[in-house]
Protein backbone atom coordinates (compact mmCIF):
# COMPACT_ATOMS: atom_id res chain seq x y z
CA UNK A 1 0.00 0.00 0.00
CA UNK A 2 1.41 3.40 -0.95
CA UNK A 3 0.64 6.91 0.17
CA UNK A 4 0.41 9.71 -2.29
CA UNK A 5 1.02 13.28 -1.19
CA UNK A 6 0.38 16.30 -3.35
CA UNK A 7 0.62 20.02 -2.75
CA UNK A 8 -1.26 22.74 -4.48
CA UNK A 9 0.09 26.26 -4.48
CA UNK A 10 -2.24 29.05 -5.48
CA UNK A 11 -1.03 32.59 -5.97
CA UNK A 12 -3.24 35.62 -6.23
CA UNK A 13 -2.66 37.89 -9.14
CA UNK A 14 -5.16 40.57 -8.16
CA UNK A 15 -2.61 42.58 -6.11
CA UNK A 16 -5.39 43.61 -3.72
CA UNK A 17 -4.42 41.11 -1.06
CA UNK A 18 -0.83 42.30 -0.88
CA UNK A 19 -1.93 45.94 -0.66
CA UNK A 20 -4.42 45.10 2.07
CA UNK A 21 -1.70 43.28 3.98
CA UNK A 22 0.55 46.34 3.72
CA UNK A 23 -2.22 48.67 4.90
CA UNK A 24 -3.01 46.37 7.81
CA UNK A 25 0.66 46.27 8.82
CA UNK A 26 0.91 50.07 8.65
CA UNK A 27 -2.20 50.54 10.77
CA UNK A 28 -0.89 48.00 13.28
CA UNK A 29 2.38 49.94 13.53
CA UNK A 30 0.53 53.20 14.14
CA UNK A 31 -1.61 51.55 16.80
CA UNK A 32 1.50 50.14 18.51
CA UNK A 33 3.23 53.54 18.50
CA UNK A 34 0.13 55.21 19.94
CA UNK A 35 -0.08 52.61 22.70
CA UNK A 36 3.60 53.08 23.56
CA UNK A 37 3.17 56.86 23.61
CA UNK A 38 0.14 56.73 25.92
CA UNK A 39 1.53 54.09 28.32
CA UNK A 40 3.20 56.57 30.73
CA UNK A 41 0.05 58.68 30.86
CA UNK A 42 -2.12 55.66 31.58
CA UNK A 43 0.26 54.68 34.34
CA UNK A 44 0.22 58.18 35.86
CA UNK A 45 -3.57 58.38 35.58
CA UNK A 46 -3.92 55.00 37.24
CA UNK A 47 -1.69 56.07 40.09
CA UNK A 48 -3.66 59.29 40.58
CA UNK A 49 -6.94 57.39 40.61
CA UNK A 50 -5.56 54.87 43.09
CA UNK A 51 -4.29 57.65 45.35
CA UNK A 52 -7.63 59.47 45.15
CA UNK A 53 -9.51 56.28 45.96
CA UNK A 54 -7.28 55.57 48.94
CA UNK A 55 -7.71 59.14 50.20
CA UNK A 56 -11.49 58.86 49.85
CA UNK A 57 -11.55 55.56 51.75
CA UNK A 58 -9.43 56.93 54.58
CA UNK A 59 -11.46 60.12 54.90
CA UNK A 60 -14.79 58.27 54.75
CA UNK A 61 -13.47 55.68 57.21
CA UNK A 62 -12.50 58.44 59.61
CA UNK A 63 -15.93 60.04 59.32
CA UNK A 64 -17.49 56.73 60.33
CA UNK A 65 -15.53 56.40 63.58
CA UNK A 66 -17.02 57.09 67.01
CA UNK A 67 -14.48 59.84 67.73
CA UNK A 68 -15.55 61.75 64.67
CA UNK A 69 -19.20 61.40 65.61
CA UNK A 70 -18.55 62.75 69.09
CA UNK A 71 -16.60 65.70 67.67
CA UNK A 72 -19.41 66.55 65.26
CA UNK A 73 -22.01 66.37 68.04
CA UNK A 74 -19.89 68.59 70.30
CA UNK A 75 -19.38 71.08 67.48
CA UNK A 76 -23.16 71.28 66.95
CA UNK A 77 -23.76 71.79 70.66
CA UNK A 78 -21.12 74.51 70.86
CA UNK A 79 -22.56 76.29 67.80
CA UNK A 80 -25.98 76.54 69.50
CA UNK A 81 -24.56 78.44 72.49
Amino acid sequence: MTTHESRLKITLLDQASSRARGITAALGGIEKQAALFMAPFRSMTGQLLAFGGAHLRVSEGYKATAGSTIRRCLARVLKRK
